[in-house]
């Protein structure tokens, strides 16, 4: 690994990722109200309630999450998530299955996000067959606040939007 940066959930819904892209913070907000599935940015309200969207922003560019369920069952609720530039692209297209991994591509690049426990957040980044990065919690044990502090140990040549993505995603999965 070549490079640590520090992360942290500076409230229950928002996460900071420091010094991550050339130096700056990225932030992830996740969804303050009702995350639909398949409704997108600007879709009427759902039972009066507002709509809202989780968002990555980035120094150059912010991304929003819109979800669609790939498979409902008994038990089991696999998700097809889609990062969304301002204009509506998809920059980034994930797959969440209910089991351990999730799969997204970026940049002509596929990565495989493996959550190795259910019992501690230690989550792996792989693009193809060769581990890339690593995540860890590092709040201590007995700690009685929201805020929670995280390492992330990534090999120079990630993205630093496949790093945000793929800790959006592993949080999202083991909280």
């Amino acid at each position: 690994m070549d490079s640590v940066f520090e992360a942290e959930r500076i409230s229950l819904a928002d996460y900071a990722l420091q010094g991550l892209a050339n130096g700056a913070t990225v932030e992830l907000r996740y969804a303050r109200g009702l995350w639909m599935p398949g409704r997108k940015p600007g879709d009427v309200s759902v039972l009066g309630r507002p709509l809202s969207f989780p968002q990555i922003f980035m120094p150059d560019e912010t991304l929003t999450l819109v979800r669609r369920i790939a498979y409902g069952g008994f038990l089991r609720t696999d998700y097809d998530v889609d990062f969304l530039d301002a204009q509506g692209n998809v920059k980034i297209a994930a797959q969440m299955p209910a089991g351990r991994l999730s799969h997204f591509s970026l940049d002509g690049a596929t990565y495989t996000l493996d959550q190795i426990s259910r019992l501690s957040f230690r989550p792996l980044l792989m693009r193809g067959d060769m581990h890339v990065a690593r995540f860890r919690e590092t709040t201590p044990f007995l700690s009685f606040s929201s805020r929670k502090t995280y390492q992330l140990q990534a090999q120079t040549d990630v993205p630093p939007l496949a790093l945000a993505a793929a800790f959006f995603i592993s949080v999202m999965k083991f909280y």
